[in-house]
Formats: C-alpha cells, sequence, structure tokens
C-alpha cells in the first residue's frame, strides 16, 4: 500500500474516531478567529476559500457587519461526507471535493483563501500555493498556519510528507528530497511568523505565513 493510501485509510479512520467531538465543537455558526481582521479590513462582504478543510470547517463563518461566504473543501470530502450520511448527521457546512493542487475555481475569485495543516499533506506544494494565488483576487490573502516539521515528526508515514519551517524570516518548505521558499514562487508580499495559537488550536505552536497578492 502507498504513502498516499495510508494517509487516506489513516485520515478517514480519524474523522470516524473524532466525529461526535468536531461535531458539537464545529457544525454551528460562530466568529472567525481574530486573525482574520486585517484580511477582512473595511469589506462589507467576504468570500473566504477554506482548503484541505477536514470532514468539517472549523474556521468559522461570522463577522460583525460582514457578509461571510465560507467555500470548504477537501481532497476526501466524499468519503468524510459518507461518514455524515451513514450516521444520518446533518452537517451545517458540508465539505466539497477539491484538490488543492488542481483547483476548480475560478481565477481571482476569494478575498481571502484559508490553509491550515494541509499543505504538508499534498504530493506538490508548489503548485498547491500557485493554485492558492491564482484563485485569489487581486489585493487579497492566502493565510497559512502549519503546526513545524509535520513531516518528520510523522517519519514521512501516510499523508505527512513535507515540512514547513520559519527559517531567517522565510518560510521554508522542504522533505529529505527537495526544499523551497515561499519568495521564490513571487506575486505577493509575505509575512511568516512562528506563534502560539490561542484560538484554533490553542497552546500549539504554528508557522504562520500571510501572502497578500499584487494588485492587478
Amino acid at each position: 500500500m502507498s504513502d498516499r493510501e495510508k494517509g487516506k485509510r489513516n485520515a478517514i479512520r480519524y474523522y470516524q474516531q473524532k466525529d461526535r467531538r468536531k461535531l458539537r465543537a464545529f457544525n454551528h455558526d460562530f466568529p472567525l478567529p481574530e486573525y482574520f481582521r486585517e484580511m477582512i479590513g473595511d469589506k462589507k462582504a467576504v468570500s473566504i476559500a477554506d482548503i484541505g478543510a477536514g470532514s468539517i470547517p472549523t474556521t468559522g463563518n461570522q463577522w460583525p457587519g460582514v457578509e461571510v461566504k465560507v467555500f470548504a473543501s477537501d481532497c476526501l470530502a466524499d468519503e468524510y461526507n459518507e461518514i455524515w450520511r451513514s450516521t444520518n448527521r446533518v452537517i451545517l457546512n458540508p465539505v466539497t471535493k477539491q484538490d488543492m493542487e488542481a483547483l476548480t475555481y475560478p481565477d481571482n475569485h476569494f478575498d481571502i483563501v484559508h490553509c491550515v495543516n494541509a499543505l504538508d499533506h499534498c504530493e506538490n506544494p508548489r503548485k498547491a500555493i500557485q493554485e492558492m494565488i491564482r484563485v485569489c483576487k487581486p489585493g487579497g490573502w492566502v493565510y497559512l498556519r502549519h503546526v513545524p516539521d509535520e513531516g518528520e515528526r510523522q517519519r514521512y508515514q501516510g499523508f505527512h510528507q513535507w515540512n514547513v519551517t520559519e527559517y531567517d524570516g522565510e518560510c521554508k518548505i522542504w522533505n529529505p528530497n527537495d526544499i523551497f521558499y515561499l519568495s521564490e514562487i513571487g506575486s505577493f508580499t509575505s509575512e511568516v511568523k512562528t506563534e502560539v495559537s490561542n484560538t484554533m488550536y490553542p497552546g500549539e505552536e504554528s508557522v504562520v505565513s500571510r501572502l497578500r497578492k499584487a494588485d492587478g
């Protein structure tokens, strides 16, 4: 069995075990985390692509005075949605199937593209980031938040094939066979930092990269 197939099997098993907790915590309307404030700015309506969302969106869908539309997607959406159907559970905002390396969304479509702990799962993270930038509107944001060096920690088993690391103010994405930096991709300005989350994943250290797509 390939690493991808093992990763798929393990992800499905994980969500089958955690589905009740995730339903209680996230299957309702609730506010977006505070870190969206600058990315929303003075907009009255905002569209968000939540890439690699897992079995149920965990990002939130409300902001004071703003119409928020969240489009959550995952490569295993069909499998996750079958879990919910088989147990007669209704999901408020179902996840749709998307491959982050070949998104079907139009160019320049979203105000914010949001990816948390998912980029390290894909086969070609360069292509995934390029796709996120493509579907982001000029002047919009791509937000990446990842546990540092997850591939190394998981011994490159299953989906965990890449590491995300803050290195000298850069976001380094690497594994034993390849390495690249966000700055090599272009078309944006970026801010990279390591922080301890107090919102979505309390107490967890994460590498955070915010990319602002160039206007025009």
